[in-house]
């Protein structure tokens, strides 16, 4: 299905179940799209439940626009998405990148979010050095990014999931990459948290890089649920377990940090030159 947001681009979304039970929306990781869900909807959708994907901008089967990127215009498009293809308000997933996403969406408009589930929030993310142009490098070159996220799996992943997450992602655009990674680089995330006025509940992977236990603890203010492996790769890994943290996420809600929003507006947005 088609939604079109109201620059005329059309964005890929699609629900499933009946949601009798409740609606998980799904934002997904840097570069990557909603297919990266599908083992995620079966178990989802399991006792009245839907799940609805979304495709960012420039991503997936979306419009590739060559401009009009960035984290306030994603969350947009979010909130058009549940405005067309769910009973707000809805439990937001998002992962990685569409963590970010996902509490952007609850800023702009709370009154469409019940709880935040936050899978593997990249909270360290590299502003420079070899780290960045490593990910710089993985824009731009589909070797580089096969190299990328081949680094970053678990072993228990399959190689064909592996080869169809690098094809997936390959089809982001490079300002849409760009843009997403900026994004993660400054994000102030405990004082998104804080000010989020829904229950938020975050789990990581014992093994991440990006956001491991420690640093999601230190630099969101959350205690998360520590999943074995890697957690940007659960998903493929272990959806049922992803699915039934996502049917009961009062029982893993944590609270936000003590930290204040910028006072200028949304705390994701840039800080002027």
């Amino acid at each position: 299905m088609q939604v079109v947001a109201d620059d005329g681009v059309r964005l890929k979304a699609s629900r499933w179940g009946a949601g009798d039970a409740g609606t998980v929306l799904l934002l997904p990781d840097w570069l990557a799209s909603g297919e990266g869900f599908l083992a995620l909807v079966p178990p989802l959708t399991r006792e009245s439940g839907a799940a609805v994907t979304l495709d960012l901008r420039g991503t997936g089967h979306s419009d590739r626009p060559d401009r009009g990127y960035g984290l306030e215009r994603d969350a947009a498009d979010a909130v058009l998405v549940v405005q067309h293809l769910a009973d707000s308000p809805v439990r937001v997933m998002g992962h990685g990148y569409g963590a970010l996403v996902a509490l952007a969406l609850a800023h702009r408009a709370p009154e469409l979010v019940s709880h935040l589930l936050l899978v593997a929030p990249p909270v360290m993310v590299p502003a420079d050095g070899p780290g960045r142009r490593a990910l710089e490098e993985a824009i731009e070159d589909p070797r580089r990014l096969w190299d990328l996220v081949a680094s970053g799996t678990s072993q228990a992943l399959s190689p064909y999931i592996l080869q169809a997450l690098a094809e997936d992602m390959a089809r982001t655009t490079q300002a849409a990459g760009r843009a997403q990674l900026d994004a993660m680089v400054r994000a102030p995330w405990a004082a998104l948290v804080a000010g989020v006025g829904c229950p938020v509940a975050v789990a990581t992977g014992e093994s991440d890089f990006w956001s491991g236990p420690r640093h999601v603890r230190e630099r969101m203010g959350v205690d998360p649920a520590v999943w074995r492996g890697v957690g940007h790769f659960v998903l493929a890994e272990a959806p049922d377990t992803v699915a039934a943290w996502c049917r009961r996420p009062e029982a893993a809600a944590s609270g936000g940090a003590e930290a204040e929003p910028a006072e200028d507006g949304p705390p994701w947005a840039p800080e002027p030159p």
